[in-house]
């Protein structure tokens, strides 16, 4: 197969993969922001930048893995009026989730290797700059 075919062929496999995975976990909302990551690297500066993006674009959504039921997280959500375009599916597994996300956002200040993980699957990543992930990866970014 040609090479140009080959990536068009991945790439139309990677959207379908996507579309699936957004479906299952009941991701309609246009652009989905994500995070895949333990909860105790959820800081309050992060929730709050998250909000604040969540309030500029009244069209997007964030998910985020874990435990549904984490008070802190709910509660900030809830403070800034956008609990109802946020959602928690659980835990699960990085190459069967990240296709639904169009961003990744690493949380701060205990970023980690999740962030390549998005970013190998196609998935752009933002993170804060001057911090470093465990992989060194947030050294200098915007």
């Amino acid at each position: 197969m040609p090479k140009e075919c080959q990536k068009a062929s991945e790439e139309k496999i990677a959207a379908e993969r996507a579309r699936i995975t957004r479906f299952a976990h009941g991701l309609a909302n246009p652009f989905v922001f994500g995070n895949i990551s333990r909860v105790e690297k959820v800081s309050g500066a992060y929730l709050d930048a998250v909000c604040r993006i969540l309030q500029a674009l009244p069209e997007a959504m964030y998910v985020y893995t874990g435990p549904s039921e984490y008070p802190s997280i709910q509660d900030a959500f809830k403070r800034a009026g956008v609990w109802d375009r946020v959602a928690s599916i659980g835990w699960c597994e990085h190459h069967e989730t990240l296709p639904a996300f169009d961003c990744f956002l690493e949380p701060f200040p205990l970023g980690g290797i999740t962030t390549a993980s998005a970013m190998d699957y196609g998935v752009p990543a933002i993170f804060m700059r001057g911090m470093v992930g465990i992989c060194g990866m947030s050294r200098g970014a915007n």
